[in-house]
């Protein structure tokens, strides 16, 4: 899971991916602390560093408002991530940028008191099923996260057919508490692919189909 690190013994999977979790806990606060400010936070690609600059994410915004959002999103253009041989449409509105430390752009949605909805990507390397890569995870995040919940967890599938594993948790970071949507794919060009929506957890339910539509239009890209 750590491509880029040397070892002199061979690594543990399962703290190698206690390790990835962590690091994607610890970008995640530092990732709020800036987002809610409305600035890039300076200490993020310190922490990249710190963690074997593994390309991991996190979504850490919150959206304050959600009545703007209608139950069936309208998806804007089509956004490809070449480098990932991924593409898909975020909700209409909604911008891609780039961010210090982060692999793929990221959709920001509107802003409301400072708080933004978001969707972030990350791919890695996995030789395991997608069932023991979510179980995997999930364990690593009960274990990391404060106050973590899992409200359901569920089969997804992309509107051109494409299957894979859906949670939706909740937790306290950053003293608030956040309702977040992990989407999990296998065997995208070769790696396992992990989509993150978050939003704050008051409200945050109205946002459920919003994500969902928008992570459906999910496709890859042939290469």
């Amino acid at each position: 899971m750590f491509p880029s690190l040397v070892f002199d013994v061979q690594p543990n999977p399962a703290l190698m991916r206690e390790i990835g979790i962590r690091s994607i806990i610890m970008q995640n606060r530092n990732l709020h602390a800036g987002w809610h400010e409305g600035r890039p936070d300076t200490g993020i690609s310190a922490i990249i560093r710190e963690y074997f600059m593994k390309r991991l994410f996190i979504a850490a915004c919150f959206l304050f408002c959600f009545t703007a959002y209608a139950a069936h999103a309208e998806l804007g253009d089509r956004h490809s991530e070449k480098a990932g041989g991924f593409s898909l449409q975020a909700p209409k509105g909604w911008q891609f940028r780039e961010f210090p430390g982060m692999k793929y752009q990221i959709a920001f949605g509107p802003a409301s008191n400072s708080f933004r909805p978001n969707i972030n990507f990350v791919d890695e390397a996995y030789d395991g099923t997608l069932k023991g890569y979510v179980d995997a995870n999930q364990a690593a995040l009960n274990k990391m996260f404060v106050q973590f919940t899992l409200i359901k967890r569920g089969t997804f599938v992309t509107t051109n057919g494409m299957r894979g594993e859906r949670l939706v948790t909740t937790s306290l970071q950053q003293k608030n508490l956040l309702r977040q949507i992990f989407y999990f794919f296998a065997d995208v060009n070769g790696k396992y692919l992990v989509v993150t929506c978050s939003a704050l957890a008051t409200g945050g339910e109205a946002l459920d189909s919003v994500f969902d539509e928008s992570i459906k239009s999910f496709d890859i890209i042939k290469q």
